[in-house]
């Protein structure tokens, strides 16, 4: 969990008063109910493969050490929106809301989002508070 809880305090950190900050991450709740979906014989299949949690097959030798060790596109935890937005306030963000793609309050997203990572997935977004009027006034930073 701290691969997510340090960047979000470090997204907090570096966002100017105001800031927007987005991203895209797997739906546990989705996931879970594509598990638990009788008319799916392939369920348990498809859920491990989406949450990283299966592999096909085993690599081996150092190919495998180096991607265990160095790689980065396993997930290390997954969310629902619920405990993102939880995670978020805690850590002061605000105007949380669950994201569709091409809604983005900034429209310079549209230009760099890709559909094929949305696909079932929720972008989040959420705002850094804006600096407090006594701030604005002198230009300090919260």
């Amino acid at each position: 969990m701290l691969a997510f809880r340090v960047p979000l305090s470090n997204t907090f950190a570096h966002l100017e008063p105001g800031g927007l900050s987005c991203f895209v991450l797997p739906d546990l709740q989705r996931l879970a109910r594509r598990y638990l979906d009788p008319s799916d014989p392939s369920a348990a299949i498809t859920s491990m493969e989406e949450t990283g949690l299966g592999h096909t097959q085993r690599d081996r030798g150092l190919r495998r050490l180096l991607r265990a060790r160095l790689g980065t596109s396993c997930h290390l935890w997954t969310w629902d929106f619920e405990s993102i937005q939880g995670d978020l306030a805690a850590r002061r963000f605000e105007q949380i809301r669950r994201a569709e793609i091409g809604d983005s309050v900034d429209p310079k997203l549209d230009e760099i989002e890709a559909p094929v990572r949305w696909q079932g997935q929720p972008q989040v977004e959420c705002f850094r508070p804006e600096a407090p009027e006594a701030y604005k006034a002198v230009g300090k930073r919260t």
